[in-house]
């Protein structure tokens, strides 16, 4: 699991640094910072959930732990981003735009992860 989450961090880090030079070239720094703290805001969701899921793997209510954390990311996602242009002052589309590619790099590097939660509920991965 921790090969998992650590593939899945490094694939979200890079996409958030990406994202931050290319605003930051096109927008300047300011930006580039907006768009670093939407990354880390995903970065830390993605903690989130392998934490749920380590928390799931051990109990006979794992469908309660997921739901739960699906929700409490929600609503960190909303707090995090009301602090980051309420309380930081950050720009709020080069934030959203560092959140949702750093989202889509989960997404692409994910394969592992599903194998993983597959395996965890005692079905066979197939490869699709």
């Amino acid at each position: 699991m921790r090969n998992v989450v650590t593939r899945l961090l490094l694939m979200q880090s890079v996409a958030a640094v990406c994202v931050a030079i290319l605003v930051s070239v096109v927008y300047g720094s300011g930006a580039a910072v907006a768009a670093i703290y939407g990354g880390l805001v995903a970065l830390i969701m993605t903690l989130m959930l392998a934490w749920r899921i380590g928390q799931a793997s051990r109990s006979d209510r794992a469908m309660r732990w997921l739901v739960l954390g699906a929700a409490e990311r929600m609503i960190m996602v909303c707090i995090a981003f009301a602090v980051g242009i309420g309380v930081l002052g950050l720009v709020p589309v080069p934030m959203l735009i560092g959140f949702g590619v750093s989202e889509l790099a989960y997404y692409l590097a994910a394969g592992p992860m599903r194998r993983y939660m597959l395996e965890l509920m005692g079905r066979r991965y197939d490869g699709q």
